[in-house]
């Protein structure tokens, strides 16, 4: 069948934490499709993979809610920008499970190996396995959607999401991310010998939570909504436009304090309206941060 054209405009929204800067959770992911009947297709086969998921409707968009602390929304539009898995930018949507029973489809699991992470610092000789599947049909609206299970099982939560960016530089990315907008660094690792890239995973967190490292994504079954930054070894060539909208930091405390901060790592924050401003990561992702 035909792959079904979409703009995915991500929205997080943030639950913040009681610290002296930017300390949030990620938790709502929107995304626009060409129609409601698109929408309709999405959310069936979500609730179908995910069966603890939920789902909610309005007169203008669909919302996919994960464990109460995330949500895909999925709303219509006629004019959008082509969806292209050629071009490099929005690669995918992952979802990690710590038990695959969970899930209400019978997926074929592959098991890869990964070598000992870079942050934080394990012994060189450790190989961490993992369970993995990457489905891209057009029931999901074309993008991959990329299911892991861990080895690690948690009784605390049973889903992460996440979404995959791709980087032209992982370095200065993981500086932007963690100096300018506030996130943390969970785990940096290579992905080689099954995949020929090296990869960050960053997530709005308390900076106690040392617990959060633990799996091999760095969040260990605490839910945590976070960003996979990932340097293709080879590309720099990056299409940050391409299925992709903009990244929403709602709910933030000091907007103009932080939008300084951004423009101080050449994220060029210009205010919008009244407290609300839009920047861009060192690729041209394009995000939005909004005020309480």
């Amino acid at each position: 069948s035909p792959k079904k054209e979409m703009l995915f405009v991500i929205s997080f929204c943030c639950l913040f934490i009681s610290t002296g800067g930017l300390s949030a959770r990620l938790n709502k992911v929107s995304l626009r499709v060409p129609s409601v009947e698109d929408a309709k297709e999405i959310v069936t086969r979500y609730k179908k993979l995910f069966p603890p998921i939920v789902s909610r409707e309005s007169t203008s968009a669909m919302d996919l809610v994960f464990d109460s602390e995330f949500a895909i929304e999925l709303s219509w539009s006629e004019n959008i920008k082509p969806y292209d898995a050629e071009k490099t930018g929005l690669l995918e949507i992952g979802i990690q499970v710590n038990d695959k029973n969970v899930l209400g489809e019978n997926l074929e699991f592959q098991q890869k190996k990964l070598c000992a992470s870079l942050v934080p610092d394990e012994d060189p000789s450790k190989q961490t396995n993992i369970q993995m599947v990457t489905l891209d049909d057009p029931s999901i609206g074309g993008i991959p959607l990329q299911v892991i299970e861990t080895t690690e099982k948690s009784t605390r939560s049973k889903i992460e999401p996440k979404i995959v960016l791709c980087v032209s530089d992982l370095d200065a990315s993981i500086d932007f991310y963690t100096n300018a907008i506030g996130m943390r660094l969970l785990r940096k690792r290579s992905l080689l010998p099954e995949t020929p890239a090296m990869v960050a995973f960053l997530a709005f967190s308390p900076q106690d939570a040392d617990e959060l490292v633990h799996s091999p994504e760095g969040a260990d079954g605490l839910a945590t909504p976070r960003i996979e930054l990932r340097y293709l070894y080879g590309n720099e060539n990056i299409s940050p436009d391409t299925g992709l909208g903009e990244i929403v930091i709602n709910n933030c405390p000091d907007t103009a304090a932080h939008a300084a901060t951004i423009d101080e790592w050449g994220g060029h924050a210009t205010e919008i309206e009244n407290g609300t401003y839009r920047f861009t990561d060192p690729d041209g992702y394009l995000f939005r941060l909004e005020p309480l």
